[in-house]
């Protein structure tokens, strides 16, 4: 297993947790719902990614998958889908948008990308 992105899962993680803490408690009075809303689901999606990005560790140590490409897209796709929406939050400019779907694309595909690896595996009957 890389440990090191075993590590990036679990910050990934924990940072999500302390933003999701920051807008229900330090942030609430000075964003708006709408970047409330944007710093949650950021937030969901970056822990949804942490995790998975353990899970597929996981999967590819005892050999039920062969993915090597899914963790780098869930990477990817946290940084761009995440990291745009907190873009929008700290600059209040929402052209950042723009760049949101691309991310989204890749953490679909480093979903896909999982299924059919963990499909093709001889290991899995």
């Amino acid at each position: 297993m890389k440990k090191k992105l075993i590590m990036t899962g679990a910050i990934f993680c924990a940072v999500s947790i302390a933003l999701n803490a920051m807008g229900a408690h330090m942030l609430k009075q000075s964003l708006t719902p709408y970047e409330l809303s944007l710093l949650d689901i950021s937030s969901t999606m970056l822990f949804y990614h942490g995790i998975g990005i353990m899970l597929h560790q996981l999967l590819l140590h005892q050999k039920l998958c062969a993915s090597y490409l899914t963790p780098y897209l869930f990477l990817a796709g946290s940084i761009l889908f995440s990291g745009s929406l907190w873009l929008i939050i700290l600059s209040k400019h929402t052209q950042f948008g723009m760049i949101t779907p691309f991310g989204g694309i890749c953490l679909i595909f480093g979903w896909l990308h999982l299924a059919i690896s963990c499909f093709k595996s001889n290991s899995i009957k």
